[in-house]
């Protein structure tokens, strides 16, 4: 999905694909529907994953993200144990860049998905990307439902650790973070991450 999956153009790049076939339509519809409403709340997504490592937060500021959470537009901060980037007040920040809403249970095809982008502090005074990535770097989560096999999918792009801000000290902590996620331990938790939207309860 080129509309929803931005281009690759330099860093890091990941796919991750976790498909279930279900044994009845029913059965597939109630699964994209309990996908769907997984996703579409990230502050709950460390209790999915049991392992917490980065945790979704509003703001402090109410007026950065409306209902319904995943909307263009909107911002979380993000909770990694350690020091946070001091642009970040101590947390990483990402914007809802694209949403795509395609359910329709009456079709035989629908899809949900959503790409975070890493962004300044929306609620500070620098321009400064204020995540242990550069501003170019996306995360892009998908859920389609073919008939009564769903898949799941994550997609990072443009993976480049942000080592160029004004503070040594953030460089080196973004430079660390980063490092983690490209020795695959962000493959490790998307990918647990993924499974449990398609999981039973």
């Amino acid at each position: 999905m080129p509309e929803l999956i931005p281009e690759q153009i330099k860093g890091k790049e990941n796919n991750i694909h976790y498909s279930k076939t279900f044994g009845s339509q029913p059965e597939a519809l109630v699964a994209f529907e309990r996908a769907y409403d997984r996703m579409n709340d990230p502050l709950q997504w460390h209790k999915l994953t049991r392992v917490i490592i980065a945790r979704f937060l509003l703001p402090s500021d109410p007026n950065l993200n409306h209902y319904p959470l995943i909307r263009e537009g909107n911002f979380f901060r993000i909770e990694i144990p350690g020091p946070g980037p001091n642009t970040g007040d101590g947390y990483d920040w990402v914007k809802v860049d694209t949403v795509i809403d395609e359910k329709n249970p009456k079709a035989s095809t629908e899809l949900f998905g959503m790409t975070f982008r890493a962004c300044s502090n929306p609620e500070g005074n620098s321009n400064t990307t204020a995540h242990f990535f550069q501003s170019l770097a996306t995360s892009t989560f998908i859920t389609r439902r073919n008939y009564n096999t769903l898949t799941s999918s994550y997609h990072g792009r443009n993976e480049i650790p942000n080592t160029h801000t004004h503070s040594t000290l953030g460089n080196i902590r973004n430079a660390y973070v980063a490092l983690g996620a490209g020795a695959g331990l962000s493959e490790t938790v998307w990918s647990i991450l993924i499974k449990s939207f398609l999981q039973e309860d």
